[in-house]
């Protein structure tokens, strides 16, 4: 089995300090994981510049994998293979991996070799969870050193002033807070409040249409977006192929197209798109809540 290693300066993980000496530190554990399975590496690949746009030695190696030139390649880091952990798993996962090339990651001693369909699927969607819940930890962390604060702490009633530092009181939702505590003062009890509120059967009647608009939109919006995801994956596909075809001239920009389109989201590939968006749930609910709006006034 023939194996390669992909090597980069700059983590995609948030927070990882990228050392001045790390490629050869990263080589460095890549020989001895493959040593310790009897392999060697034939051929490196990695993106030198310390720049989190650098793809030179990424686009390379996924050129040379879809031309069957190795065999197996192995990374220090899932978050040091390509500019981020989307296009780690567009490379290894949904690229090298059905063409039957293996992949291994030294940090998480994970080798697809060793496992299964599943097991590789699973890797991949703990990784993407992993990272969802570091970025929100590292978020709040921020928030705290700034001493800024967030929506989640913005009670109701409250809304944060413009430098997130402060809360400020939300003129429409504090008049019904003042209106709770006016119905308190009066001697209501708790109970009685909360049917005083919920015998507003026009306020009730909005509140109920606008959640079957969202909830019946959602069924054609989850089409339209499994739609718009294979259209992306299959263009994907298409670009590939012709990578591999292309000269040395068209091939640049051929890669530089397939990259912004995986970096991209689906609702975001064309102002088509976006337009369904709009048509199919914005402009209804608008009109919900307008129709809601003077039932109110009636």
């Amino acid at each position: 089995m023939k194996w390669v290693s992909y090597t980069r300066a700059i983590s995609s993980r948030i927070g990882e300090e990228n050392p001045s000496n790390t490629i050869a530190e990263q080589n460095g554990r890549i020989a001895q994981y493959l040593k310790k399975r009897g392999c060697s590496i034939s051929e490196k690949y990695s993106d030198r510049k310390r720049t989190a746009e650098a793809t030179e030695g990424f686009d390379r190696l996924v050129q040379d994998g879809m031309a069957r030139k190795f065999d197996a390649v192995v990374v220090d880091s899932i978050f040091r293979c390509g500019r981020t952990l989307p296009f780690a798993i567009e490379a290894l996962q949904r690229t090298f991996y059905p063409l039957g090339i293996q992949f291994a990651v030294v940090e998480d001693d994970f080798c697809s070799a060793d496992k299964t369909a599943e097991e590789v699927a699973e890797y991949f969607n703990g990784k993407t969870i992993d990272k969802i819940r570091s970025e929100f930890i590292t978020n709040r962390q921020n928030h705290f050193e700034e001493g800024t604060l967030t929506h989640r702490q913005a009670k109701y009633g409250y809304a944060l002033s413009e430098d997130r530092r402060n809360l400020v009181l939300n003129p429409e939702s504090a008049q019904v807070v003042k209106l709770i505590f006016q119905m308190y003062l009066e001697d209501m009890k708790i109970p009685e409040i909360a049917r005083a509120f919920a015998n507003d059967a026009n306020a009730l009647m909005l509140i109920v249409v606008v959640f079957l608009i969202v909830v019946l939109a959602y069924i054609p919006l989850h089409t339209l977006m499994n739609f718009m995801h294979d259209k992306k994956k299959e263009l994907i596909n298409q670009l590939n192929s012709e990578i591999q075809r292309a000269d040395q001239e068209e091939k640049s920009q051929l890669v530089k197209e397939r990259n912004d389109i995986i970096a991209q989201g689906a609702v975001s590939t064309t102002f088509f798109n976006k337009m369904i968006l709009i048509l199919s749930v914005v402009l209804p609910l608008i009109a919900v809540i307008f129709q809601g709006i003077e039932l109110l006034k009636k």
